[in-house]
């Protein structure tokens, strides 16, 4: 589980940082619940970086 888990909080950074999204750094804001889910806590954030995090997750964000 722990392996899964830090392979998919190195995916989402790299996913981001190809973007341009510079929110790093991401391993220290998840969180591995008893349940074997994921909490992600960012840190606070602008405006501006809400809105290209948006177009990221959407996928209209250019590279």
């Amino acid at each position: 589980m722990r392996r899964q888990f830090a392979e998919s909080v190195n995916e989402l950074t790299e996913a981001l940082t190809e973007r341009g999204v510079e929110l790093a750094p991401l391993g220290d804001g998840f969180r591995l619940t008893e349940t074997g889910t994921v909490l992600i806590v960012l840190r606070p954030l602008l405006p501006a970086e809400i809105t290209q995090l948006a177009k990221v997750i959407r996928g209209t964000a250019s590279a």
